[in-house]
């Protein structure tokens, strides 16, 4: 059941995502199946006592959330980037009227958090903010050259479950909430950035991400000198939008 202000075309956009991926043949089970209606459609409406919410309805993802795993090794972060590069190659060939939208979570959009970096109020945490968005400026140009398509946009380590058995791990991705028209490696460095809490060395865990990823869809030279800058930014404007908030 949608939030209430939940707008029904973002909706369309998120169960069509799913229904492409779902027809991809190496991401069976990666993703949950949106299930059609006795009418056939894919989502309705339903009239609740704070008026009307889109409703869908999808399979159940079995697994645990990686935020919650005992332990996380540089494997774990390498079949995160494998998955992700999975779902990045079964969206390459995937548009849709509604991707294109204003969205604050979006890297391309990221320059917004300039006028609100005030908000935060520690000095040492505005500094670091301040730091990244003036790294993001000198890049911000390149965005526009590197490859774009629909994106998950929010591979955080709350939408990540993983499984395992006696013979592998693996890696499950959900809420398709955030998912936009953007760079391609901004998929790639917001995967990273969650990652790179879990490990004592940041920079092994993103290395992995972006190892697994490269390994199922190749991230260019340019692509590549992208990911710390845009890691960092997407912790700035969690942080700037947490201190607004």
């Amino acid at each position: 059941v949608a939030t209430g202000g939940s707008e029904p075309h973002l909706v369309d956009l998120q169960v069509a995502a799913l229904d492409h991926i779902a027809q991809h043949p190496k991401c069976d089970d990666v993703t949950p199946r949106v299930i059609r209606n006795h009418t056939g459609d894919y989502s309705c409406e339903l009239e609740t006592a704070t008026g009307t919410r889109p409703v869908w309805i999808t399979t159940w993802i079995e697994g645990q959330l990686f935020a919650q795993l005992p332990h996380v090794d540089e494997n774990h972060c390498h079949l995160l980037g494998a998955t992700l590069g999975q779902i990045t190659l079964a969206l390459n060939n995937f548009s849709h009227q509604n991707a294109k939208r204003q969205l604050k979570w979006d890297l391309c959009q990221a320059s917004w958090i300039e006028r609100d970096m005030e908000a935060i109020e520690d000095t040492q945490l505005r500094h670091l903010v301040t730091d990244a968005y003036t790294d993001f400026e000198r890049i911000e140009t390149s965005l526009a050259k590197v490859r774009q398509g629909v994106i998950h946009n929010d591979a955080n380590d709350y939408n990540l479950l993983v499984t395992a058995t006696n013979k592998a791990r693996h890696m499950r991705v959900i809420d398709f909430g955030d998912m936009c028209h953007s760079v391609i490696v901004g998929d790639v460095a917001i995967a990273a950035a969650y990652a790179g809490m879990h490990l004592s060395d940041p920079l092994q865990a993103i290395d992995s991400v972006v190892a697994g990823f490269h390994n199922c869809m190749e991230l260019s030279d340019q692509e590549l000198a992208l990911v710390m800058p845009l890691i960092r930014m997407r912790l700035a404007v969690s942080v700037t939008n947490a201190s607004i908030q």
